[in-house]
């Protein structure tokens, strides 16, 4: 008898004494976790200093093949690139040394991409709500679009996030496209590359933008990228603007367009500069190699470190004012591409046209800085960016022709006194790219 209330009462104790213990403890025990939650979800995204890490531990960077529909391709390349500095030795020396770890660590080096390769920078950083991140998704989007439409070849876009939203919201975006254009797109993520050691240069500018100095170390196995802002047009296909590498001489180991304004007449303008009107920063040619094993002062990295140490208390435009400060130093390491592959609102302000070569081909880049394409201000620019950005991959190319010359047409004067829309040729200037192509095509008589 004894033996059989002993058999009925060995189960029910774990149950009974989980009871009594919820009764006791059960709120105590949910604050706890909770918390412990809180606190483990912090640590991995932040780290002593504050500075935003990826929300989820990627072991380096992620390539999504949008060519396979239903999966996303992972290649393990790189540990999260966050440069810990070392007990001795100098600034330059510590990088060098946080680099040369990682490659080492690296156990075979990718295949090669046999198409143009750009690389862009998306960044949330400490940015409060959502508009700039949002944005520059968007921007993103057509740029893709813009790119694809034109080109015949696979294009791959690394894009150096600290944000999984970024990620997530590009995912979206792409995976609406239809296949015959996905097929030509690769997305390949890598983290932000810091230098911790030199936090006053990473802090200038807005988010991340010190990381176009940083694209060597950045993706250690590239041979060779261009780096563009993601407020970007092309009207020309992608490959080439990557052809012109071949333009490059023995000693060249970068191509940039001309600034064409600011630099030796702006006040601020205190700095040295490359060429007659310095080179704008929101597209750059990059042979990697190069520079990492035959730019002078032990590297490319290394010169902007030094020029930044040498004229930090003049610097205006941050990354832009470095690089420049670094070619006017060795101009022969740099090629100086046309115009038209850089066509910003300054160039043509005023009632000018800056780049005349434009006129007669019209332009094969349109970089909407200053947020030229949403703020309402450039409303001829912004009428390109609209008629993109509502084009639908698939549709007659044609119709998106029929849309920019009749948004072009209806963008007015609002009130400001230098916008493009002053210009009088500013509708050929922007839109004769497309219809030389349609026409080439046989898509348009």
């Amino acid at each position: 008898r004894l033996f059989r209330r002993w058999r009925t009462f060995i189960p029910s104790l774990p149950k009974m004494l989980l009871n009594k213990i919820l009764k006791r403890w059960g709120l105590t025990l949910v604050v706890v976790f909770v918390t412990w939650t809180m606190l483990l979800y912090i640590s991995s995204n932040y780290n002593i200093n504050g500075t935003v890490h990826l929300s989820v531990k990627y072991n380096g960077a992620f390539e999504e093949d949008i060519s396979a529909p239903d999966k996303t391709y992972v290649e393990r390349q790189a540990s999260v690139r966050d440069s810990a500095t070392a007990a001795s030795g100098s600034t330059v020396q510590k990088l060098n040394s946080a680099v040369d770890a990682e490659v080492k660590q690296m156990s075979k080096k990718p295949p090669k991409f046999n198409g143009p390769t750009f690389l862009i920078i998306m960044c949330r950083g400490r940015r409060s709500g959502r508009e700039g991140t949002m944005r520059q998704i968007m921007q993103a989007g057509v740029m893709f679009k813009s790119a694809l439409v034109f080109s015949t070849k696979r294009i791959r876009f690394f894009i150096s996030t600290d944000s999984r939203e970024i990620r997530t919201e590009l995912e979206k975006v792409v995976k609406t496209w239809p296949y015959s254009y996905r097929s030509k797109l690769v997305l390949k993520f890598v983290s932000v590359w810091k230098p911790t050691v030199v936090s006053r240069m990473w802090t200038l500018g807005v988010e991340c933008v010190m990381q176009r100095l940083f694209v060597p170390n950045m993706v250690p196995h590239e041979d060779a990228v261009i780096y563009a802002d993601t407020d970007m047009l092309f009207m020309r296909n992608p490959e080439d603007l990557w052809d012109e590498f071949s333009n490059f001489n023995s000693t060249q180991v970068a191509a940039m367009g001309p600034c064409l304004y600011y630099y030796g007449t702006a006040k601020n303008s205190k700095t040295p500069f490359y060429g007659t009107s310095g080179v704008n920063a929101g597209l750059i040619l990059m042979n990697l190699t190069r520079m990492k094993t035959s730019f002078p002062e032990g590297g490319f990295l290394e010169a902007n470190m030094k020029a930044f140490e040498k004229y930090s208390e003049d610097i205006a435009l941050a990354d832009q004012d470095i690089i420049n400060i670094v070619f006017a130093q060795y101009p022969e390491m740099m090629l100086e591409l046309g115009c038209e592959w850089n066509y910003r609102p300054w160039q043509c302000k005023l009632g000018k046209n800056m780049c005349p070569k434009t006129s007669v081909e019209g332009v094969s880049l349109i970089h909407g800085n200053t947020k030229a394409f949403v703020n309402g201000k450039e409303t001829k620019m912004q009428a390109m960016f609209d008629a993109w950005k509502a084009y639908e991959l698939g549709s007659p190319l044609v119709d998106l022709y029929h849309n920019i010359t009749s948004l072009l047409s209806k963008a007015t004067v609002q009130g400001y006194k230098w916008e493009c829309a002053k210009l009088e040729n500013v509708d050929t200037i922007l839109s004769q790219r497309m219809k030389s192509y349609l026409i080439d095509n046989n898509l348009l008589s």
